[in-house]
């Protein structure tokens, strides 16, 4: 798959001087890919996975200093975790669809200039907001990711195309995101 997103999110971090973080909340946290990429500068990690299998995975590299199982949207709106410095989402939104929900999520889980960095699959027509791709996954729209960004209250940092994955062969151009809190 040559999948090398939380590689990519954590050089864009560094490269923005960033880093480090008190406090990162790693939403859909799958095996754990992020919080290895992310361990040395992050004092305290928290994951959740929608799948209790991954977050056993996860729980199996001793890189998460707390794990959840749930659906991450509903875990944003009943956070009871102190203010993140850095919420991931790396491969979240091709399965989500509509972002409005994650990112006011988002918005209220993070301390103020906290710091939101999430991939996307990239929408080639900017006519819609997202679709569904010839993978199934959600396709993201950069002028939609821009708008609702605005709307949650983030200032844009970054977004950069990246290759998300090589899938049957070819690539899955997409977006790599980095907001602020204002």
């Amino acid at each position: 798959l040559h999948y090398d997103v939380p590689n990519l999110v954590r050089k864009k971090l560094d490269a923005l001087e960033l880093t480090p973080f008190a406090r990162m909340l790693d939403l859909g946290c799958g095996t754990g890919l992020c919080a290895e990429a992310m361990r040395d500068c992050a004092r305290e990690i928290i994951g959740i996975d929608i799948a209790a299998t991954m977050v056993d995975f996860a729980e199996d590299k001793d890189c998460y200093d707390g794990l959840y199982v749930g659906e991450i949207v509903d875990f944003l709106a009943d956070n009871e975790e102190a203010p993140f410095d850095l919420v991931l989402a790396a491969d979240v939104l091709p399965y989500l669809g509509a972002v409005e929900n994650l990112f006011t999520g988002v918005a209220a889980a993070l301390r103020p200039k906290g710091v939101f960095a999430f991939s996307t699959e990239k929408l080639a027509s900017e006519t819609g907001r997202y679709a569904v791709g010839v993978n199934r996954r959600f396709l993201h729209a950069e002028a939609y990711l821009r708008s609702e960004l605005a709307a949650a209250g983030f200032a844009l940092l970054t977004l950069d195309e990246i290759n998300v994955r090589d899938e049957d062969e070819a690539p899955s151009p997409g977006h790599l995101v980095v907001a602020q809190k204002g």
